[in-house]
């Protein structure tokens, strides 16, 4: 929802962060990354799914804090570690 508006019917946004059928450990759902099962980013809740793009950029939706946290830019020799970005947003956040 954005000003009362539905962004994204809400079919399409719990097949896409639901587990794939086809994925056993759980950690994808329809083209989308879930942070479940191994989480890839530990410090994060369960409930976040992300986007990874090109060079360490992500979209990551964390629906407990009403939150999107973009990250845009190269990674170049220095590695940007989205893990610790995540735990200090989530931290600063209060669940909802």
């Amino acid at each position: 929802m954005w000003h009362g508006i539905e962004v994204l019917d809400t079919s399409f946004v719990e097949f896409a962060t639901s587990p794939a059928p086809a994925c056993t450990d759980g950690i994808y759902g329809g083209h989308i990354w879930l942070n479940r099962g191994n989480n890839v980013f530990p410090d994060a809740p369960e409930d976040l799914f992300f986007f990874s793009g090109f060079q360490g950029q992500y979209v990551c939706g964390i629906p407990s804090k009403q939150l999107i946290v973009v990250r845009l830019g190269v990674q170049g020799d220095d590695p940007f570690v989205m893990n610790e970005v995540l735990k200090f947003i989530c931290e600063s956040v209060p669940t909802i």
